[in-house]
């Protein structure tokens, strides 16, 4: 008698991404600061970062469309306008650390700040570039 084993193969993994082009503004009146950016979170998610009495983070979408972790892809923002007030610009960063990119505006006496930028996913591995999309965000405080 004789035994066969079959050995399959298992698939590489298949890694993925999504992102979706948007255009945020978070409007407080004055006295208070405002802020608006993005969060790409270890768990696949991704969030909108607002400011009303507290920071505030409000899931908007899954950026992760295959396999992996948040440590198996990087983040990267890249101005095209303005300035960020928080985030590493130009830099690729690991998703297993949630990085963000925000404007914060604090001058009670009114006004914006505003940033333009292009936001990309890529597998950390491969350093292949998996999704881009271009945010514009704007933090505005009014009197």
């Amino acid at each position: 008698m004789s035994v066969r084993m079959m050995l399959q193969a298992r698939a590489p993994k298949s890694f993925g991404a999504t992102l979706s082009a948007a255009t945020w503004t978070n409007v407080k009146v004055t006295p208070t600061n405002a802020l608006c950016g993005v969060r790409l979170n270890n768990d696949g998610t991704l969030d909108r970062i607002s400011f009303t009495t507290v920071t505030t983070y409000t899931y908007q979408y899954d950026w992760e469309t295959g396999a992996g972790t948040g440590s198996d892809y990087e983040a990267r923002w890249t101005n095209s306008s303005g300035t960020l007030s928080s985030g590493n610009e130009g830099t690729w960063l690991a998703l297993n650390t949630a990085p963000s990119f925000y404007v914060n505006f604090t001058d009670n006496a009114g006004g914006a700040e505003n940033c333009i930028g292009t936001l990309e996913i890529r597998a950390a591995a491969s350093q292949s570039v998996l999704a881009s999309a271009q945010f514009d965000i704007t933090a505005e405080v009014t009197i």
